[in-house]
């Protein structure tokens, strides 16, 4: 139980509220912002299309991500497409330290709360459509199929607005690879027809 404040020509003193009714009195349910969705998936269309260009034709693609200020230590960019149809691609993508041995790549698996991120594996599906020309987030550390608003808290203690955030996080992920990622293998570019 939490002591709430009384207001201004109430004239309650001393009234007490559990913390949930306060906290839907302090937090407003607020609509789910579609249109920043909308941007978001947009955006990360067009930069998963300009990082790999030929996404419909080729099933992997791998390049590294040198991390900025930071000697030595690169990340390696794995993207496996694993469905594609007439108008949807289906892609996993992992993250891992960029290391000489790639059996060693296993002990590094952490989470998100490792005080050393350049050492945590990420991985995300993401499901591309080429007709709506949008990219979305379905699957992050396991975590899958995201609902538009969750309540807080909750079980898992997601945001109220995972699903948002997952997706920009991806627009801003594909923003440093493209800024900072080196291709390893070289790049296969689709035909242009006119």
């Amino acid at each position: 139980m939490v002591t709430a404040a009384p207001r201004f020509g109430s004239g309650a003193v001393g009234v007490t509220a559990t913390l949930p009714d306060r906290m839907e009195r302090i937090l407003p349910k607020r609509p789910v912002n579609l249109r920043a969705q909308q941007a978001a998936a947009s955006s990360s269309y067009v930069r998963l299309l300009r990082l790999i260009p030929a996404m419909r034709t080729q099933d992997q693609f791998s390049f590294r991500l040198h991390i900025p200020g930071s000697v030595g230590k690169e990340m390696q960019i794995e993207t496996q497409v694993t469905e594609r149809g007439p108008y949807t691609t289906f892609l996993n993508i992992t993250q891992s330290p960029a290391l000489a041995d790639e059996k060693s790549v296993d002990r590094y698996e952490g989470s998100a709360d490792d005080s050393n991120w350049t050492q945590m594996i990420l991985r995300m599906s993401i499901r591309v459509y080429h007709d709506a020309q949008m990219a979305e987030v379905v699957d992050f550390m396991n975590v899958r199929n995201f609902k538009s608003r969750y309540p807080y808290p909750n079980p898992k203690m997601l945001q109220t607005n995972e699903k948002q955030q997952v997706n920009f996080f991806l627009r801003d992920w594909l923003d440093r690879c493209l800024e900072f990622g080196v291709a390893v293998s070289p790049l296969q570019f689709a035909e242009f027809k006119t």
